[in-house]
């Protein structure tokens, strides 16, 4: 026999699932912050080679 599973029971056992073993919950909110810092980092690459070609003309 197939017992049909509501959403909210399915929801309830996920977070007292995550509530025990958060471990695959947890690791997931630090990758959050690290999305809005990737973009951060490409900004600055390229007034990299502005700078290269700076010290090229120096040179």
């Amino acid at each position: 026999m197939v017992r049909q599973v509501g959403i909210g029971e399915v929801y309830l056992r996920i977070m007292h699932e995550a509530s025990q073993g958060g471990g695959s919950a947890e690791p997931a909110m630090p990758d959050l912050p690290d999305i809005p810092e990737t973009p951060v980092e490409e900004k600055p690459k390229p007034e990299q080679p502005q700078a290269k070609e700076t010290r090229k003309t120096e040179a």
